[in-house]
């Protein structure tokens, strides 16, 4: 309820607020960092409509970037076919692809926040997976909250905050049953100067990992995290900003793999060595592959 007479926002509104200002960091990321552009010339009153308008349901604004291929749509409190609403959804769309890749946000204002419990309410209790159709994001603003609950799956410094997916996080997953960046929990705060790189990192991984399209496993496009370009899929390095980027296949299951280096890295790595990447779907890494049966065929070890 805001308080009109004194002037402020009360606590009550702040998780509103919250939601709200992470809508908008969405939308000035997908423009600025990877260069999409409004459809509609009249954008702004969309958004205003769905931020100030209390009785605004299913708000959307299109987007497109044509040089990467890509549409998306960000609806705003938009009802699921499960009858759920959560804050924010993500309609991803190539144009190679027959049907857009939908992504879940849900802002949760908790400074102590449970994340186990969180993911676990959303994912499959409310179903807002659709049956784990949708990937399934919580936004919150508790930068210690992996570690607080002693899951810290990545030992990069965004760890203690966030889960993007990339390894297992229940104690019931097993190596079939890996999240594979279906789910997760972003630290987004303006307290944390680097709020703007998760966002970034988390929508290059949108764009990269889940609607990615391959002819004879290489990219259709070959997509830069760090300034959004877009370059030719025998690229290795960004020919924008000389980031490297590899688009690579588990040995083991041949899932995909894309690796960022260090810094845009939204997978697991082996320590030191960010380019040998802990496959989110199996598990498996380059020294897994260097100790198995497949190239000691091969290699024969001497004894």
């Amino acid at each position: 309820m805001l308080d009109v007479t004194e002037n402020r926002i009360t606590i009550v509104d702040i998780p509103h607020v919250y939601e709200k200002w992470c809508l908008i960091v969405l939308i000035n990321t997908f423009i600025h960092s990877f260069g999409f552009k409004p459809v509609k010339a009249d954008w702004l009153k969309q958004l205003a409509n769905s931020l100030f308008n209390n009785r605004a349901k299913n708000v959307s604004i299109d987007f497109t970037n044509k040089s990467l291929g890509y549409d998306v749509k960000i609806w705003y409190e938009k009802e699921l076919s499960s009858k759920k609403i959560p804050d924010i959804v993500l309609e991803i769309k190539h144009v190679q692809l027959h049907s857009p890749y939908i992504v879940v946000v849900d802002a949760k204002f908790h400074e102590n926040a449970k994340i186990i419990n969180l993911i676990k309410l959303l994912y499959s209790e409310k179903n807002y997976s659709e049956n784990g159709k949708n990937s399934v994001f919580i936004f919150h603003p508790d930068k210690n909250a992996m570690e607080k609950e002693e899951i810290i799956i990545n030992q990069q410094v965004w760890g203690k905050g966030s889960f993007f997916g990339e390894g297992i996080l229940y104690d019931e997953d097993n190596i079939f049953n890996y999240a594979n960046h279906k789910y997760g929990a972003i630290c987004i705060t303006p307290k944390n100067f680097d709020y703007l790189f998760m966002v970034q990192r988390f929508i290059g991984m949108c764009l990269q990992y889940y609607t990615y399209i391959n002819i004879n496993m290489k990219p259709i496009v070959w997509i830069c995290i760090g300034c959004g370009h877009a370059n030719s899929h025998t690229s290795t390095s960004c020919e924008k900003c000389g980031n490297v980027v590899i688009y690579s296949h588990c040995y083991n299951c041949r899932s995909k793999i894309i690796k960022n280096g260090h810094f845009w890295s939204y997978h697991k790595y082996v320590i030191d060595d960010p380019f040998n990447i802990d496959c989110p779907n199996c598990g498996h890494n380059l020294l897994d592959y260097y100790n198995s049966d497949i190239i000691n065929n091969f290699y024969p070890r001497k004894s």
